[in-house]
């Protein structure tokens, strides 16, 4: 059974549109990731890491400083140590030279005072600078052996030991010249070394942050223009593909809001495009019926009167000689039509009565009795066979008579529909009615062509059709989803391709709001 429709697709009067229903908003949670605040947040403490990275450097490089300067000192404190050292030895040999060259006569005791002296001067030097001991071994002992054995030989010895140590001093003093130069230059290099990372560190730290900053504030911008203009869209009626979501902080709980929205909208305006229809089927029914109605009187006045007229002429072809049987078959003929064309007019003129919009208790049996008498006239079922096999037990429902009445309209000519060019030999329409535990059930079944399980499944939906343009809108079904649900039923579709369709509604007796499901209402 294809989804066909009855309604012209012209344009529908909205100043009778009933009020849709509000539809209750629910806030669907998004799964969130971190939060903007949250973010910013992290790119302040990402300073405040970076920061203190850049400050633990400079404070490491200080030390590193400091060390060098603690060398360069202590090395320079040696230094001069070393000076006076070279001052003391050098003094030591002009003195002991000067003496050696006197003209004085060298006798022992001279020689143990002036070898005495000098010593003296040795161990001072020795307690001042321990570090030197080593040094002055080599002179002590000679020292000590001039002292025993004082002579020339002795003193000799003596001056050999003073140039010895004067040499040593002597290199040691370059040797240390040379490590001050290499430390004072390893000095500069780390405090330019220290300048130039602490400035590197700088300009990379503020490109990259300015770069992470750059790339979120940019995608933060995007996303909102991006939201900016579908909200322009939406508002000069967009209601395409949502939005992706490529955040999951609040403005992507925003976007999701904004694709909720559209769709709430556009269930809405389908909501309200069939509520319109239906209204403006309502009120065409209402048109068809009055016209209907006056048809019918107009119809009713001539037919009477020909009645009368063809009773009289049979009263009085009666009373006349034998021999005129054939004009008197030939009048119960004519009395027969207009028997017939006067069925036609009460059965137009009963399913033209205007009802109410109000429920109320009603036969259901009654209704599709009259709709199928009305339908009859339908060109699109004159060549289709209508059996109806209704449950004479069935109890009186609480509803809407002409929403009922579109229900099985729209449900027969969507089965005479399905026939249409089909290649079935039998075309028929089957209309049950049946109980279904409490509630009633009514079914509607055809010999069509069926639909494939992807038809099936988007039949009820509104605007699918599988017509050609101008054939149907789409909204056949979809109304008799809406009137079955708004009396607390149900209506289910089973198809299968070259099988037929079968349309089956329940109905609960008592005008129930809430739908059921068929196994509720079978327990």
């Amino acid at each position: 059974m294809n989804d066909v429709e009855t309604l012209s697709p012209q344009a529908i009067p909205t100043g009778t549109m009933n009020k849709a229903p509000s539809i209750p908003r629910l806030r669907v949670g998004l799964p969130l990731g971190p939060t903007l605040r949250t973010k910013g947040v992290g790119m302040m403490l990402l300073v405040v890491v970076y920061a203190l990275f850049i400050w633990a450097y400079a404070i490491n490089q200080k030390n590193e400083l400091l060390v060098r300067f603690n060398e360069l000192r202590e090395l320079h404190e040696t230094e001069m140590q070393l000076h006076l050292i070279e001052l003391a030895a050098f003094r030591d040999i002009t003195e002991f030279f000067l003496f050696i060259d006197s003209e004085q006569e060298l006798r022992p005791e001279n020689i143990r005072d002036q070898i005495e002296a000098l010593q003296q001067r040795q161990v001072a030097v020795i307690e001042r600078y321990p570090e030197i001991a080593p040094t002055f071994a080599g002179l002590s002992h000679a020292l000590a052996e001039a002292i025993i054995n004082p002579g020339r030989k002795a003193l000799a010895d003596v001056g050999i030991q003073l140039a010895a140590t004067q040499r040593y001093l002597e290199q040691l003093a370059k040797e240390l010249a040379l490590y001050q130069k290499a430390l004072s230059d390893d000095y500069y290099a780390l405090g330019d070394a220290a300048a130039m990372s602490s400035l590197l560190f700088g300009l990379f730290g503020v490109a990259g942050i300015g770069l992470v900053a750059m790339y979120f504030f940019t995608g933060l911008t995007r996303d909102i223009k991006s939201l900016e203009r579908r909200l322009d869209d939406v508002v000069h009626g967009y209601r395409g593909a949502p939005l992706p979501i490529r955040r999951k902080d609040e403005l992507g709980q925003l976007t999701h809001d904004v694709n909720r929205m559209v769709e709430e909208l556009a269930q809405r305006e389908e909501d309200l495009d069939l509520e319109r229809r239906k209204t403006f089927q309502q009120e065409k029914m209402a048109a068809i019926g009055t016209l209907a109605a006056g048809i019918v009187h107009e119809i009713g006045n001539p037919v009477a009167a020909i009645s009368g007229l063809l009773s009289t002429l049979q009263y009085d072809l009666g009373q006349a000689p034998m021999g005129h049987d054939d004009r008197v078959e030939r009048l119960q003929m004519v009395q027969q039509q207009v028997d017939r064309l006067a069925a036609i007019a009460r059965d137009v003129s009963d399913f033209a009565v205007p009802q109410s919009g109000k429920r109320e208790l009603l036969n259901l049996n009654g209704l599709v009795e009259n709709t199928n008498r009305f339908m009859r006239f339908d060109k699109r079922l004159r060549n289709i066979e209508i059996v109806l096999d209704l449950n004479p037990g069935l109890p009186a429902i609480y509803g809407v008579s002409d929403q009922l009445v579109q229900l099985l309209m729209n449900l027969m000519i969507n089965a005479a529909d399905a026939m249409e060019g089909g290649q079935s030999d039998v075309s028929k329409i089957s209309i049950s009615t049946f109980r279904v535990g409490a509630d009633i059930g009514l079914q509607i079944e055809d010999s069509g062509h069926g639909m494939d399980a992807t038809t099936l499944e988007k039949a009820l939906d509104p605007f699918f059709t599988t017509k050609g343009a101008g054939k149907g809108t789409g909204l056949g079904l979809p109304l008799c989803y809406t009137v079955a649900n708004e009396h607390g039923g149900t209506i289910t579709l089973e198809s299968k391709p070259g099988q037929g369709t079968r349309a089956r509604v329940i109905l609960p007796v008592d005008g129930r709001a809430k739908p059921r499901t068929e196994q509720e209402m079978a327990s």
